[in-house]
């Protein structure tokens, strides 16, 4: 039976299967942001600190942090074709950058750097993607990260670090312990995070969630794909399919 005061949350690195190539050595495990802070506590600083805040501790209760493995400074060419969609850029990084599409915002490139997450859940659980902002950091100057939010225990995509950059910007810059992004899973629930391997079944029921809009109607909502996934019994394939594929 499941303990009820813990959420076990899977994650797997999502660009690569592992029985076709391996990047493993790029991803490494999601860690608490309080407890990274704590390293750094003032031990005689005042009592009254944000250590000691609730609000504060309310709002990093499950926030983790991914950050970057090595030192990777990409320069950018300047013949980027925003009018070009789908396409990866000539650059000296060993992981690479793509143009998915036009940018939604005048005077930027839409640029991804070619890291993803595979994230679920034993049970619902919202989980709410984010740039780092404590502190802030980017990539490059003026660079935004494109957030959101989505129910990792009832939907298998793949979050990625889908990034909106300014046409000035020249290098773009990812070093060693630099942080990528946070994670806030909405539960007060201890999480429990586990890595796993992507298969071709895994990387097959990622990719229908991602082909769904042109498969099964645009224009739903999350709720709306949620039901159809459970009606498909989606959650119970990918749980099944994931723990086949545990890294222990």
């Amino acid at each position: 039976m499941k303990n009820s005061d813990t959420i076990t949350v899977y994650w797997a690195p999502a660009p690569y299967i592992l029985q076709e190539e391996s990047w493993a050595m790029v991803y490494s495990e999601p860690v608490h942001l309080f407890s990274e802070h704590r390293k750094y506590k003032n031990p005689n600083g005042n009592p009254n600190n944000m250590f000691a805040c609730p609000a504060t501790k309310d709002t990093f209760t499950n926030t983790y942090v991914v950050n970057h493995q090595f030192d990777n400074i990409i320069d950018l060419p300047g013949n980027i074709n925003p009018k070009f969609d789908h396409y990866w850029l000539e650059t000296n990084s060993a992981v690479g950058v793509l143009v998915p599409r036009s940018s939604a915002l005048t005077g930027y490139h839409n640029l991804m750097y070619n890291m993803g997450w595979l994230l679920f859940a034993d049970e619902p659980l919202v989980a709410r993607f984010t740039a780092p902002f404590f502190p802030p950091h980017a990539p490059a100057e003026g660079a935004m990260l494109s957030t959101g939010e989505f129910d990792i225990g009832s939907w298998y995509r793949a979050f990625n670090l889908d990034y909106h950059i300014p046409v000035s910007a020249k290098t773009l810059k990812f070093m060693k312990d630099d942080p990528l992004f946070y994670i806030e899973f909405k539960t007060d629930k201890k999480i429990i995070l586990k890595r796993y391997n992507v298969s071709p079944s895994l990387n097959n029921l990622a990719m229908e969630s991602v082909n769904a809009p042109g498969r099964y109607g645009r224009f739903q909502s999350l709720k709306e794909r949620y039901g159809i996934a459970k009606k498909a019994m989606i959650p119970e394939m990918v749980l099944s399919e994931i723990k086949k594929n545990l890294v222990e």
